[in-house]
């Protein structure tokens, strides 16, 4: 072979292995995002609760149990899911009824990284509430006219911020059913003080006025999708949810406490039920795939629709809307 031909050959080699390189993911941040890991998993598909350590807030030793790994109902095809009760225990809460678990170990709560100031973590939950008309769906929620129900929440350090409450996904019950039906809703919660309040209903993209208000569904599986960057301010705080794919009603308001010294405290990480106020009787409901990541593809995502032109309209801004409950 002539040395012309083996440049060529050479170049062609050459060329042919760049094409290959370049179809595979770079490591830069599109590899990142494709290979990115949830920071945590607890969607009960062990068939146990050995993917959680701290119980201080489930009351397993209740009869019947706080939390119980069920095969069915769960979401979607193959797993495991859980069975949450809540009763009127007196060491359960002082503002109601609740239980929860916790990531962490139980001495690091407040501390895992990825719930600290300047951090966008992605969480996903499944979760479905029976009313006792479905065999496939034991159990009973029972409405209570202007009350509310806590899912999944960010909760403020205690020891730090005492006076402050916490961000959560629940449900809130109006008190006239007929107006204020029951619907989902995702409270923001940060600041300094007890915290600047947004509450946004789901009302899948149409603006948040109580005529748009999604009614809540029984018996039948949700599945949320929450982005939070945790910030103080509504400059540097912001939240995307979305339900069943479609995006809510986004928000730019504080996401984090503000200690009296200034610092601002991580926040901990809790899914189950907490109910209030206290009632006689017992109540139950069903959480899957509860996971945690830097990205929507690492809490198992992989595509996301753009928000309704409605919703980027309604947009909250907390440096121009009045704190609400």
């Amino acid at each position: 072979m002539t040395r012309a031909r083996k440049l060529v050959v050479l170049s062609v080699l050459l060329t042919a292995a760049a094409v290959v390189a370049a179809s595979r993911p770079h490591h830069g941040t599109s590899a990142a995002h494709a290979e990115a890991r949830a920071y945590f998993v607890g969607d009960f598909d062990t068939g146990d609760l050995t993917q959680w350590r701290d119980f201080h807030d489930a009351h397993l030793g209740s009869s019947p149990p706080g939390f119980e790994v069920v095969a069915s109902p769960r979401y979607g095809g193959a797993g495991y899911a859980a069975r949450v009760t809540v009763l009127d225990r007196s060491d359960s809460s002082v503002g109601g009824d609740l239980s929860m678990l916790w990531d962490g170990d139980g001495g690091n709560s407040y501390e895992l990284p990825y719930l600290q100031n300047g951090h966008t973590t992605w969480f996903r939950i499944q979760f479905a509430i029976p009313d006792g008309t479905r065999r496939s769906f034991p159990g009973k929620l029972t409405p209570s006219p202007g009350s509310w129900a806590i899912i999944y929440t960010w909760h403020t350090n205690p020891y730090r911020v005492p006076t402050a409450y916490s961000s959560y996904l629940g449900i809130r019950w109006g008190r006239n059913r007929r107006k204020e039906p029951p619907s989902l809703v995702f409270r923001t919660v940060g600041g300094k003080g007890d915290g600047t309040k947004a509450l946004l209903y789901q009302t899948d993209g149409a603006p948040q006025k109580p005529r748009n208000r999604i009614p809540l569904r029984y018996n039948r599986w949700y599945d949320a999708l929450i982005r939070i960057t945790f910030g103080p301010t509504a400059r540097t705080g912001s939240v995307r949810w979305w339900i069943d794919g479609v995006e809510q009603t986004p928000a730019n308001c504080p996401t984090i406490a503000v200690a009296s010294d200034g610092s601002t405290p991580g926040v901990g990480h809790e899914v189950g039920f907490y109910r209030g106020p206290s009632q006689p009787y017992a109540d139950t409901m069903y959480i899957d795939g509860v996971k945690a990541g830097p990205t929507a593809a690492a809490v198992g995502v992989r595509s996301l629709t753009r928000s309704q032109d409605p919703a980027h309209a309604s947009r909250v801004d907390c440096r121009s809307t009045p704190s609400s409950p």
